[in-house]
């Protein structure tokens, strides 16, 4: 349900989960990421706190991801004290390090943070040093200590390369599939789909898509946008990925079946496709979209 945006009955069965005293640390987690992943800090954060007293002695990873709920829910206070408890259990644990050091960086003690990485790094060195670097980095170059910042960059990708090739060649192949059905779609394809759009237009919906490349200004482009009153954003919902690209073209056995079926599509399936999106984007939001502007950013 979750996966699919019914969030309302999604969270129902969340909220039957957590409240059954036999619910185990482990599945509570497992709720827990689900919130985290949608954005829902203080609902990962209250789950987290559950399990955290749930579990069987000391559980260093529950409360490592409660205190990560608890800073990205803006409980910085909390969120240190816990990340503390972790490291006082665990002295070696790299997300509670880095998640201190992050706190540091946020409370712009950026000295501090420097000083608590290299310190981890020097004592516990490890082939997972990556995330606590790319912590480093960010530090070091907020204090405008560049080239250190640019080295530990590289060595955390070194770190990363050979994990990251199988995600790297299935990234290039989604991007060729992409490109080779873009190329396979005709004037005639554009002009046939542009009329029955037409057709099936809705005088009270709005929409504009915001497309970019990353890092290029469209979160803040979408922020400027709908921080007017007749528009509202999605900042990147997943739900056209999820729900209709994956399907359509990702998963397709190739670009021509992607073709074919793009061309198939009929004005009923285009309609129910076009309700599923406005429903699960209106559970992802919390809120009716009504006349105003919906701004999908992807």
């Amino acid at each position: 349900l979750w996966r699919l945006y019914d969030l309302q009955r999604g969270r129902e069965l969340f909220n039957e989960i957590v409240e059954d005293p036999r619910t185990d640390a482990a599945t509570l987690k497992s709720v827990a990421k689900r919130y985290f992943e949608m954005g829902q800090f203080g609902a990962a954060a209250e789950v987290m706190r559950v399990a955290v007293s749930r579990s069987a002695g000391v559980d260093v990873e529950a409360i490592e991801l409660y205190a990560g709920s608890l800073e990205r829910d803006h409980q910085i206070d909390a969120a240190r004290e816990q990340a503390v408890a972790a490291l006082k259990h665990q002295p070696d644990s790299m997300p509670a390090t880095r998640l201190l050091a992050h706190i540091d960086k946020r409370q712009g003690q950026y000295d501090e943070a420097v000083e608590r990485l290299l310190t981890h790094l020097s004592k516990y060195p490890s082939d997972r040093d990556w995330g606590l670097r790319y912590e480093l980095a960010a530090s070091l170059d907020r204090l405008g200590r560049y080239d250190e910042a640019w080295e530990q960059l590289g060595l955390a990708k070194d770190q990363l390369a050979p994990e990251t090739r199988p995600c790297l060649r299935d990234s290039y192949l989604i991007r060729e599939r992409q490109w080779e059905v873009a190329c396979r779609i005709s004037d005639a394809d554009l002009v046939r789909w542009s009329r029955e759009a037409d057709a099936l237009a809705q005088p009270d919906m709005q929409l504009a898509i915001l497309a970019g490349f990353p890092r290029s200004g469209t979160t803040l482009l979408e922020q400027l946008i709908a921080g007017h009153a007749d528009c509202i954003g999605t900042d990147e919902s997943g739900i056209l990925l999820s729900q209709f690209s994956a399907g359509l073209v990702w998963q397709a056995s190739s670009a021509t079946e992607a073709i074919v079926e793009l061309r198939s599509l009929q004005p009923d399936q285009l309609l129910s496709g076009r309700d599923t999106y406005l429903r699960m984007t209106e559970a992802y939001l919390g809120e009716a979209i009504g006349h105003r502007w919906l701004i999908e950013k992807e």
